[in-house]
C-alpha cells in the first residue's frame, strides 16, 4: 500500500505543482518527546475527523469529544497558524486543560485539489501502518499493541483464532507495548540528535 501511495503522489500533477522549494532553513524548534500515545498531538487532525466547518467552536469540540475523551489528556499540541487554533476560545480551552501549544511554519495549499475527503482515509491508514523514521515503529502498533490483520494476510495465510483469557491478552499487550515504548524512547532521542546535527551543518 505504501508503494501505491508513493506512486500516486509522484505521478499526481496537482501534488507536483503544489510542491515548493525553499532555500532557507527554518529555525529548529525541537518538539516535546511524548512518553505515551496521544500525549503530544499534531492538529490539522491526524485522525480523519469530518467537520462541517473549521470554526474555533467546531475545532474545540472535535478536540475534546474525538481525541481527549477517547485517549486522555494531552501534554502538547502542534498546530498551524489557522484562526481556529489562534482564537480566544481555543486558547482558553487549551489553557484550562494545561496543554502546551507549538506552532508549525506557515504553509499554503494552492493546488486546488478538491477530492481530499475521498482519499484522506486511505492515506491516513497507509501512514499509520508505515514505519515512522523516528520511532522505527508504526503508529498503529504503538496505539494497539499489534499490527492490523489486512485482507491480503487472510488470503495468503489464514490466521487461526487463538483463544486466550482476557488477563493473558492484557499481559501480552502490556509486554509488547512496554518493550516498544522503551525502544521508541531511545529511537526518538537519537532522531532528535541527528536532526540537531544536520541543522547545525546546514
Amino acid at each position: 500500500m505504501l508503494r501505491d501511495v508513493k506512486e500516486y503522489f509522484t505521478s499526481c500533477e496537482p501534488c507536483a505543482l503544489g510542491r515548493r522549494v525553499h532555500s532557507t532553513k527554518a529555525y529548529l524548534n525541537p518538539l516535546d518527546l511524548a512518553t505515551r500515545p496521544f500525549e503530544v498531538l499534531g492538529l490539522d487532525f491526524l485522525e480523519v475527523i469530518p467537520l462541517t466547518n473549521c470554526t474555533a467552536l467546531s475545532t474545540s469540540k472535535a478536540l475534546v469529544e474525538r481525541i481527549i475523551l477517547h485517549h486522555g489528556p494531552l501534554k502538547a499540541i502542534i498546530t498551524d497558524r489557522g484562526s481556529n487554533f489562534t482564537s480566544e476560545l481555543f486558547s482558553a480551552l487549551r489553557k484550562a486543560l494545561n496543554i502546551k501549544r507549538m506552532k508549525t511554519t506557515a504553509k499554503s495549499l494552492e493546488n486546488g485539489f478538491e477530492r481530499w475527503e475521498d482519499i484522506l482515509g486511505p492515506i491516513v491508514f497507509a501512514y499509520n501502518n508505515s514505519l515512522h523514521s523516528s520511532t522505527l515503529k508504526t503508529p498503529y502498533f504503538l496505539n494497539h499493541g499489534r499490527d492490523p490483520v489486512m485482507p491480503i494476510d487472510q488470503l495468503l495465510r489464514p490466521i487461526p483464532p487463538v483463544i486466550v483469557t482476557p488477563s493473558d491478552y492484557e499481559s501480552q499487550i502490556m509486554k509488547r507495548l512496554n518493550e516498544a515504548f522503551q525502544l521508541v524512547k531511545i529511537n526518538l532521542s537519537q532522531a532528535r540528535e541527528q536532526q540537531k546535527a544536520s541543522t547545525i551543518k546546514a
